[in-house]
């Protein structure tokens, strides 16, 4: 199942921009994301920007090229801040040598031959079963209509047809007379999630990851719309969804992303198997496998060619789960660094940091465990000898493991103290501790799925108190880093990336963040002017708050560096349509959907444009090109319908027009007022 922290993500960068009816007429025609149409509702914070920005004036002069004595800059020591930061691989003082970047991935083929047992008990593992070929799992699922297929949501039906090892998942929608409205179906590839609490659906467009709406939920045993689809304002995406690397990050083994890109990776895709293998908890193995095969010996007790978790301290024994089991709301990869980036064996702290919500403890969230498990009373008291690995086995299954191991290590800790309740109420739960300090609760981030609670409550149904965290302005916080803290001009960086993000998501009644993480960003800058996802941030945030020259300028600065970064792209078409400049979003706009021809709401800015260059039949196209790949999607007919007004073509635009009202039959009063509005 992909977890999805925000969805916003669900539509890449338009994922904010909200439905809107195609204009009046072809010079108004600017479709503006909902986090930068608002200077009104950010007037408030505007002028404190403003001040903050007065602040960084010599930031800004630098950044501009503006000559100014006042604000000169020590060139030596702005080298000095432009260099990249250590890469901990190198850097990391530790005895395993598998953390340097130079070791390769062998595949779990070149573990087999020597741990056969071990490498096939972990791929009984729901972790060795992240993600599975379509193939292999299709004749295990069943597709009858006992188990909700097909299914109706959001006034269409959803269906799952199998075909021998060929899966197509396919939505549907009739007119009253039975014809097809819509009719749009992709043939999956991979299910991604083991299965044991659900899976979800990928498939490929050229070299584009892409997600089906379909998933299927073991614990119900029945097919549903998966997480984040289940809104009218996301009909879009419904098979339009692309699916980043930090998705792919905690599901796969390794993925190679084309730079720049969003969803774009090189072929083949998995090289070396797509599910979570050996390598994601030991590190590389070309320099152990090159070792053993030549027989060399050890310098001491310990292999020290290959990460064995049981050999490492507290802290870096957890970095190993936490670099997917713990989520946060918000991850950001720290200063030069990239999710795949991170070794085992080195603190994750030094690759990515996890924001949390200050008050917030997850117990319904289904990624959750980490930040439970640090809330409860148990791990708080061991003083860091608790950990993931005292009651998980990976190179187990679950379902293999009994109630009475994980009793046993709650004896370890508590056997002077024993149970409370009476002996008849313990042998009614086959005195099973988890049964009762860890239940299984039915509500949870993720639909028709329970959860078992980390926090490790004393008594059953006990609410579990979590410190409050001061926080000041900020409603998120570093989640506990340990030792290997980042120093406080990086924490700030990524809290603010962070911050940005949640702006883009909580609305504009919780936009008073922005002046904050507008203050971080301005020092972060200063210290390191060249980088990248900080600059994207601040342009986010000169955006939302109606300054979207300064966002263009800032973001055409990212691109002199990054030339092919495809959301900063995107924006400065957004942003240019904004300030009136549309020959400056024409040429991005069009770079952006060369870039990426899949996702609907760049097609749909495109089409925008050229209404407003009265060029028709080019709208035409991309709205009709945009309609095969989300025949659902009212945005785009609407625009279709506008852009054959304008063309004259008005006899095609009606019977567009009758199928958006079936699309739409709640908003049939205002969908016909508009309509008559653009055919004065």
């Amino acid at each position: 199942m992909i977890k999805r922290r925000k969805p916003a993500e669900s539509a890449a960068v338009p994922a904010s921009e909200p439905m809107q009816l195609a204009p009046n007429s072809p010079a108004d025609a600017v479709d503006v994301p909902a986090e930068t149409s608002a200077p009104l509702i950010w007037w408030h914070w505007l002028l404190g920007a403003l001040v903050i920005l007065g602040a960084g004036t010599g930031y800004w002069f630098y950044r501009n090229g503006r000559a100014n004595p006042a604000v000169a800059v020590n060139q030596t020591q702005l080298l000095q801040q432009e260099m990249p930061p250590d890469d901990p691989r190198l850097t990391f003082k530790t005895p395993f040598r598998n953390v340097h970047p130079d070791v390769k991935y062998v595949g779990d083929k070149a573990c087999t031959s020597c741990h056969q047992e071990v490498s096939h008990a972990f791929h009984q593992h729901s972790m060795g079963r992240s993600i599975t070929p379509i193939a292999e799992i299709a004749p295990k699922q069943s597709y009858d209509a006992s188990k909700n297929n097909p299914f109706q949501a959001l006034k269409k039906e959803f269906r799952v047809e199998r075909t021998g090892n060929q899966v197509v998942h396919r939505e549907t929608m009739a007119d009253e007379a039975g014809k097809p409205l819509v009719d749009m179906q992709v043939t999956v590839e991979y299910a991604i999630g083991s299965g044991t609490h659900a899976c979800s659906y990928l498939y490929l467009r050229d070299d584009r990851v892409m997600q089906s709406p379909i998933s299927w939920y073991s614990q119900k045993q029945r097919w549903d719309l998966s997480p984040g689809f289940n809104s009218p304002e996301n009909t879009d995406i419904l098979f339009s969804r692309p699916v980043s690397v930090n998705c792919l990050f905690c599901h796969v083994n390794r993925v190679e992303q084309v730079e720049g890109s969003m969803n774009r990776y090189k072929l083949p895709l998995f090289p070396q198997g797509s599910a979570i293998g050996c390598e994601r908890c030991h590190g590389p193995g070309s320099l152990h496998v090159r070792e053993r095969i030549d027989n060399l010996p050890l310098s001491g007790k310990v292999d020290y060619t290959i990460v064995n978790p049981v050999h490492l301290e507290p802290e870096l024994r957890e970095a190993v789960c936490n670099q997917c089991h713990l989520e946060g709301t918000q991850r950001v990869a720290r200063r030069g660094r990239q999710p795949f980036d991170f070794r085992p064996g080195l603190p994750l702290s030094l690759f990515i940091s996890n924001l949390v919500s200050s008050n917030e403890h997850n117990e319904g969230k289904f990624t959750g465990h980490v930040e439970q498990m640090h809330a409860s009373q148990c791990y708080q008291g061991s003083q860091g000898k608790m950990g993931c690995v005292s009651c998980h086995n990976p190179h187990q299954p679950l379902t293999q493991i009994k109630p009475e191991v994980y009793r046993q290590q709650c004896i370890n800790c508590h056997q002077d103290k024993g149970c409370s309740l009476p002996l008849p109420q313990r042998t009614e739960s086959k005195d099973n501790c988890v049964a009762c300090h860890m239940p299984r609760r039915e509500s949870s981030d993720i639909q028709h799925t329970a959860i078992s609670d980390h926090r490790i409550l004393k008594k059953k149904g006990a609410e579990h108190a979590v410190p409050q965290k001061t926080t000041g302005p900020s409603p998120l916080v570093h989640f506990e880093a340990g030792q290997y803290k980042p120093d406080a001009a990086e924490a700030n960086r990524d809290l603010a990336i962070a911050l940005v993000e949640l702006v883009k998501q909580v609305g504009p009644e919780n936009r008073s963040i922005g002046p904050y993480a507008m203050s971080l960003l301005v020092q972060s800058l200063e210290r390191w002017p060249s980088d990248l996802p900080a600059m994207e941030a601040q342009a986010s945030l000169f955006g939302m708050a109606g300054q979207a020259h300064l966002a263009i300028d800032l973001l055409e600065k990212v691109l002199a560096r990054a030339p092919e970064q495809e959301t900063a792209i995107a924006a400065i078409a957004n942003f240019a349509l904004q300030t009136g400049d549309i020959e400056k979003a024409f040429k991005y706009a069009q770079q952006a959907v060369k870039l990426n021809p899949h996702l609907i709401g760049w097609r749909h800015r495109l089409a925008q444009i050229y209404l407003i260059r009265k060029e028709y039949d080019k709208a035409i196209a991309e709205c009709e090109y945009a309609i095969k790949q989300s025949p659902n999607s009212v945005r785009m007919r609407t625009m279709l319908v506008g852009a054959l007004l304008q063309a004259g073509n008005t006899a095609k635009a009606q019977a567009e027009f009758k199928i958006i009202l079936q699309l739409e039959p709640t908003k049939k009063a205002e969908l016909q007022e508009w309509f008559e509005t653009q055919r004065k």
